[in-house]
């Protein structure tokens, strides 16, 4: 039977046609609760995959700064938490995120570049050092984060590039080189 739900809650619970709730509640973001802490009851925490994203297109990144990468293509957002090329998490938890960044070689050997995820706007763990010993081969900044998270927080990831001679270098645009996810885990 599905009955109307308090505040925070859709979908639907469950219930004995003669005594009552027995609590199951499916929230929003796909957690589900079953029972209540005076019964016993426990939650199971949707632990699906939140949202894969992919560049769509090149970009370039400016130099001496922190460039937000455009993963401008979703491949999968479960729950509707990505968007502005970042992700927003729905609900309190802890979550991982894993990026990987192909980029066209650097414009002059010695040129240095720096991957970070950001939390909320800032800087939170940097997962790529960069420096080109050439201006021929391409290069992969890859990195992986576990963080706790509550509603509304973000994490997104940027790109500074330390320049000698060079304004911008380009990320590749394909489903398989440059890419961002984000899981809740617990």
């Amino acid at each position: 039977v599905v009955v109307p739900q308090a505040s925070g809650a859709v979908g639907l619970t469950v219930q004995q046609q003669t005594s009552g709730n027995v609590g199951a509640t499916l929230f929003a973001g796909g957690d589900l609760v079953v029972g209540d802490s005076s019964h016993g009851g426990f939650a199971v925490p949707n632990l699906s995959r939140a949202y894969v994203a992919y560049t769509g297109a090149g970009q370039s990144l400016t130099a001496n700064a922190f460039t937000q990468i455009q993963f401008g293509t979703e491949e999968k957002d479960q729950r509707s938490e990505y968007s502005s090329n970042q992700f927003q998490a729905l609900g309190t938890g802890c979550y991982h995120a894993e990026a990987m960044l192909s980029m066209a070689a650097i414009a002059t050997a010695g040129d240095r570049v720096v991957a970070s995820f950001f939390k909320n706007g800032s800087e939170y763990r940097r997962f790529a050092d960069f420096t080109g010993r050439n201006t021929t081969d391409p290069y992969s900044l890859a990195g992986a984060v576990t963080c706790d998270l509550v509603a509304t927080d973000t994490l997104d990831v940027r790109v500074y590039c330390y320049t000698h001679g060079q304004t911008t270098a380009n990320t590749f645009s394909a489903t398989t080189v440059s890419w961002f996810t984000v899981s809740k885990i617990a």
